[in-house]
């Protein structure tokens, strides 16, 4: 795939402490937002890259329909730290749930836990990704031609 894009602008600026931004991160000490690799938005393919290096993805959203991008970082092998709330619990499956649902007031416990022992999280959502392909506009596009040839009785 060739050599990753190299990190400037907003995404990491080198050797030269940045300030975190004042949207949604700005809560982060300074240590914290100096681990952040990148902060979007990005092309297609840049965001792909990223979520391809990425080890874990997290989410505390309070409002999400399906969880699209969380769904592409899973398809990615990103190992999640998800609320269980929201469309997640269905979105991961039965099976996934202990290692990838946090219970309200656990999401600090359960990154630590991640962040600490990534090898035993990474083996315990070994088939997740493969689980995410079902959402692959391949598989969505030919079940949706499916039913529409059904509705016109094709």
């Amino acid at each position: 795939m060739g050599k990753p894009p190299s990190f400037s602008g907003p995404e990491r600026a080198k050797g030269k402490p940045q300030q975190p931004p004042a949207h949604g991160l700005g809560r982060l000490d300074q240590h914290t937002f100096d681990r952040i690799e990148a902060v979007g938005p990005f092309g297609r393919d840049r965001y792909l890259d990223y979520l391809h290096r990425a080890d874990i993805v997290v989410s505390c959203a309070r409002h999400d329909f399906f969880g699209l991008g969380v769904a592409e970082a899973m398809a990615a092998g990103c190992i999640p730290v998800l609320p269980n709330a929201l469309a997640y619990p269905e979105l991961i499956g039965d099976q996934w749930h202990q290692a990838c649902l946090y219970e309200r007031g656990q999401f600090g416990t359960r990154l630590i836990e991640v962040v600490s022992d990534l090898d035993r999280y990474r083996l315990a959502t070994t088939r997740l990704a493969m689980s995410m392909s079902r959402f692959g506009w391949g598989k969505v596009a030919a079940r949706l031609d499916e039913v529409l040839d059904d509705a016109l009785g094709r």
